[in-house]
């Protein structure tokens, strides 16, 4: 796993696109990190699928706020 920092207000940055595989369905957007588990639990909702590893690291925010860490 590595950590970067992205500023969306880039121009380079506004509009990324996914190097998608055949049947790959990806619609990239940003979301702040403090709404990014509330956010996949909606999308879950809606039928969308939520990546494991985005899953996993929402849910590791999620905790951190939780235990106040």
């Amino acid at each position: 796993m590595i950590q970067i920092k992205v500023d969306p207000n880039k121009e380079e940055n506004k509009n990324p696109k996914p190097q998608l595989e055949d049947g790959e369905f990806i619609e990239c957007f940003w979301v702040p990190f403090k709404d990014l588990y509330e956010e996949c639990r909606r999308l879950e909702t809606q039928g969308f699928a939520i990546d494991g590893k985005l899953g996993a690291f929402a849910e590791g925010l999620e905790a951190a706020k939780i235990w106040k860490l």
